[in-house]
């Protein structure tokens, strides 16, 4: 099943563009201000390079708890179960898996609710 986030007002997409370290390593896209406490973050990832998928997650900023982490791979839209409060700062936190052996570029849009 699918959930779509309800709500009446909706955050505009911020793009992101980063690297995401090889063996577990990480990235981060910018930071963007949560409209709603527990709304779903969304993700539409463009590209995954490489032919390779990672694991993202809608990260609150200031402790870095994350939200539950799905795999993404080119052209998919996810929606992103969180906790993050209302005016806290979120972004994607992305990892590598760990039998990666090469830095993965990844782009796209996101949006964090």
């Amino acid at each position: 099943m699918k959930l779509v986030p309800q709500h009446g007002h909706r955050p505009p997409y911020s793009n992101y563009d980063t690297t995401v370290g090889a063996m577990m390593g990480q990235g981060y896209s910018g930071s963007q201000t949560k409209t709603s406490t527990g709304a779903q973050g969304t993700i539409k990832s463009g590209t995954v390079g490489g032919g390779y998928t990672l694991m993202v997650a809608l990260q609150r900023t200031d402790t870095q708890a994350d939200g539950t982490a799905v795999r993404i791979d080119d052209n998919q839209t996810k929606y992103l179960n969180n906790s993050i409060s209302k005016g806290a700062k979120a972004r994607l936190h992305f990892t590598n898996d760990w039998n990666t052996l090469v830095n993965v570029q990844v782009s796209g849009q996101f949006r964090a609710y």
